[in-house]
This record gives structure tokens, C-alpha cells and sequence, in this order.
């Protein structure tokens, strides 16, 4: 399975209510690269609005992701991380602070995902600090 089509087949579709299976997936996304992991990280951030899945569970899915996967940028952002599960929103300067974190690592499109989205940005410095991480990573020099 190749990393997009690990990401289509969970994107909106987390197994949270399936242990058994979302560990599994865990351990599938590890084989396949960081930006998989991040993937799952990401639908804990950000579960669909159709889906009732509590925090507290996406929180215990989360921890046992830090168990399975070590990542430098995992350990420096894990308040973020929680705090986004958890439902809360950052400040737009700890959003690009970890924004600019994540572009050290290049391709990690979905851990700067949930960086961008961990606050709520009105006026858009985010989206530029976005648009220049991820051109920089499409264009290197």
C-alpha cells in the first residue's frame, strides 16, 4: 500500500470505535512513512463532523500512537497535538512557531496540516507561512 492510498482509505474513515483495528492501522501507517503516522494524527485532530467520537478516546488512540512511533517533531509538539484533540485552539504565533518546526521536516504535509489548523487564523498569516512551507518543500534548491 502505497502512502496516498493509505491516506484516501482513512481520511474521514478513522476506525475509532475499533480498537483492534486502528492499532493495526498504526502499525501499517509506521511501515509506510512518518507522513502516514501524521495522517492518523491528523483525523484524531480533526475527526469528521459526522462522527461522535470523544476526545477522551481520540486522546487514548493518540498516546498509543507515541508508544508505537518516535518522531522528533511528535515529541516537541506533543501539547499541541493535545490541545488540538482535546478540541482547543492555539494562538496563531505557537500555530507558526510549530509550523515552522514542521518544515524542517521535509514532506511532512499532514503534521503541518494540523499545525495550520490548530487555530483559528483571521487574517490569513498561517496560510502564507503554509503556501511558503510547502512550496519550499515542492521546490528545493
Amino acid at each position: 500500500m502505497t502512502e496516498e492510498e493509505f491516506i484516501a482509505s482513512i481520511d474521514c474513515r478513522f476506525p475509532y470505535d475499533t480498537p483492534r483495528e486502528w492499532r493495526r492501522l498504526i502499525a501499517v501507517a509506521r511501515n509506510i512513512s512518518p507522513n502516514a503516522v501524521f495522517m492518523i494524527i491528523h483525523e484524531l485532530c480533526r475527526p469528521p463532523r459526522s462522527s461522535s467520537v470523544s476526545a477522551t478516546t481520540r486522546l487514548r488512540i493518540y498516546r498509543c500512537v507515541q508508544q508505537r512511533f518516535r518522531h522528533p517533531f511528535l515529541t516537541r509538539l506533543d501539547l499541541l497535538f493535545s490541545t488540538a484533540i482535546s478540541g482547543e485552539m492555539v494562538s496563531v504565533g505557537t500555530a507558526g512557531a510549530a509550523m515552522r518546526q514542521a518544515a524542517r521536516y521535509r514532506n511532512q504535509y499532514n503534521a503541518l496540516a494540523i499545525c495550520y489548523f490548530s487555530c483559528n487564523d483571521q487574517f490569513g498569516r498561517t496560510e502564507a507561512l503554509y503556501d511558503a512551507i510547502t512550496a519550499g518543500w515542492n521546490n528545493p534548491r
